[in-house]
């Protein structure tokens, strides 16, 4: 585990803060006063073997590490017009599917922080993150979903926002040219109590004008959730610069849902068929 040297510190923000605005000169949070290593829950650089952190949903994957960080691929499954799928088609296509999980879970406010190199070109699929995630705590689907990954060999959408409490945003949605969505969703959704899917999105919904993620290029995606609030940002890599920052009030749910609060549990990262990525350093810290 290393942790940036102070004078390292200064040198980054005076040299990233000379000519930018106040608000674009907001560094990440493992370089600012988060970077205390008493407040890092969990550290991954992603360069040694995945297998000693994570657990993986699904089959039609490929993981391998390096220097470079985790090479991530999901399945390859790409129907000319996905839009367009059946049923059946759509739940074929989920089998191409993957969502990589901490083994360990985590409690109270957190950062979520890592790096991510995009290098697919597909037109299609997004990516999620997954923040604080359990199962709804009935017998079949207890907290821990270790316990029910089998269930996940397949993992189709539904299983997730159907069984699980947790947060979610998707980004690097479709292409890197045309502008798309950011978007937050509260799990579960519950039909038999009036829960729809569309009362899972929390509001607003933003544009990811300005910090699409082109293949080949390095950026920083940071979630920072509290009980009440959840703050997603992405900066690019190289210069710190933050391109993107989207917030919700994930205080403000339907009645319905319960529990009303977030409060613990895994991170995960879901890829839709044909989405590959490299991610290094992996951290969580205590907000």
């Amino acid at each position: 585990m290393v942790f940036v040297q102070v004078s390292i510190l200064s040198a980054a923000i005076m040299d990233y803060s000379h000519g930018q605005d106040a608000d674009s000169a907001r560094l990440p949070a493992y370089l600012s006063t988060h970077s205390d290593p008493d407040l890092v829950l969990f550290a991954d650089s992603m360069t040694g073997d995945w297998r000693e952190n994570w657990f993986v949903d699904g089959k039609k994957h490929r993981l391998s590490n390096s220097e470079k960080g985790l090479y991530y691929a999901a399945g390859t499954y790409l129907d000319p017009v996905p839009e367009n799928l059946t049923r059946e088609q759509r739940d074929e296509m989920s089998a191409y599917h993957s969502v990589l999980w901490t083994k360990e879970e985590f409690k109270g406010d957190i950062i979520i922080s890592y790096e991510v190199t995009r290098v697919d070109r597909s037109p299609f699929g997004v990516n999620i993150l997954y923040t604080q995630a359990q199962g709804i705590g009935s017998e079949e689907f207890p907290s821990d979903i270790y316990k029910w990954r089998d269930y996940r060999e397949s993992p189709v959408m539904g299983k997730y926002y159907t069984h699980m409490n947790a947060l979610h945003v998707s980004y690097n949605v479709g292409d890197y040219e045309s502008p798309s969505y950011i978007r937050a969703r509260r799990y579960p959704k519950n039909d038999p109590i009036g829960l729809r899917w569309g009362m899972t999105q929390l509001d607003p919904d933003y544009d990811d004008v300005g910090a699409k993620m082109i293949p080949g290029k390095t950026y920083i995606i940071e979630l920072e959730k509290t009980k009440t609030s959840m703050t997603f940002r992405i900066f690019d890599q190289p210069t710190k610069q933050l391109l993107k920052e989207c917030v919700w009030d994930i205080a403000n749910v339907p009645e319905l849902m319960e529990p009303k609060f977030i409060t613990e549990g895994r991170i995960g990262l879901r890829q839709m068929s044909t989405k590959q990525n490299i991610y290094k350093n992996f951290r969580i810290i205590r907000r």
